[in-house]
């Protein structure tokens, strides 16, 4: 049902991982040269867990900036089953109530069930289904939004403690519209990473037009590249960190 896209392995290459109903894993694929993408579910830690729920909304997204994208998913059933402890969204939806998980990325190989890091979103027993991220109150760390079956929204505010991680956004305009399915590269600390512009990723959900990178101890960015859409590419000088900056087709260079 959902489906995430980011560079999970910081290794210059967009991964995809996809969400799933019960009875089947939720599925990462990495991504390769000449286009080609693996399942990675198991190696990545990703098995197992998941098999009795029911993802939708899902995301991967560097919460610390740590330079390691972490992954969100939310879930809920769409059969009745056992009421699970903790579910209090009344007597009609608890029997498809279900946890949300969260899971840390280590190192860049494998995640791990982390759940305390996510506070209420992974705490709450509910029917979720959309699930947006972005930079609610402009402090620089990624948000979450989640909709549940129920029609109501939570919001959840990162307050992640701040550890000298370094961070940048990025505004893609294609003239004055959002460049949707753009590619960029960003170059900090010696390490490209991948990102993309995808307004619509997810289920039922539009989330920020801004590509967030974490960029962990890197106090400069040395290079961004683009592929905007239609495949012409561009490169931008570096830039400082912990801030907004907006790039438009045609005022780059070609590589």
């Amino acid at each position: 049902m959902g489906i995430a896209v980011a560079d999970v392995d910081g290794d210059g290459e967009l991964d995809v991982f996809m969400s799933h109903v019960a009875g089947e894993t939720n599925t990462l694929y990495r991504g390769g040269a000449g286009g080609l993408f693996t399942d990675r579910t198991l190696d990545a830690g990703l098995a197992g867990r998941d098999l009795p729920f029911t993802g939708f909304g899902c995301a991967l997204f560097d919460h610390d900036a740590d330079a390691d994208v972490e992954l969100a998913v939310a879930n809920g059933r769409v059969y009745r089953g056992p009421v699970l402890a903790g579910a209090s969204v009344g007597d009609f939806w608890n029997p498809f109530a279900e946890p949300n998980f969260f899971y840390d990325n280590a190192g860049g190989r494998r995640f791990a069930a982390a759940d305390e890091l996510a506070g209420a979103f992974a705490g709450a027993v509910a029917v979720t289904r959309g699930l947006a991220i972005g930079d609610l109150d402009g402090d620089g760390d990624i948000d979450m939004v989640a909709a549940s079956n129920d029609r109501h929204l939570s919001v959840y505010r990162n307050d992640t403690p701040r550890t000298g991680n370094h961070r940048l956004a990025l505004r893609l305009l294609d003239g004055a519209v959002d460049a949707a399915g753009a590619r960029v590269w960003v170059r900090a600390g010696g390490v490209s990473r991948a990102g993309v512009l995808l307004p619509s990723a997810g289920y039922q959900s539009v989330q920020e037009a801004v590509v967030h990178f974490g960029l962990g101890a890197a106090a400069t960015v040395e290079s961004i590249e683009v592929r905007w859409p239609g495949g012409e590419r561009e490169r931008f000088p570096g830039s400082a960190v912990d801030r907004v900056v907006t790039l438009k087709r045609g005022e780059g260079r070609t590589p």
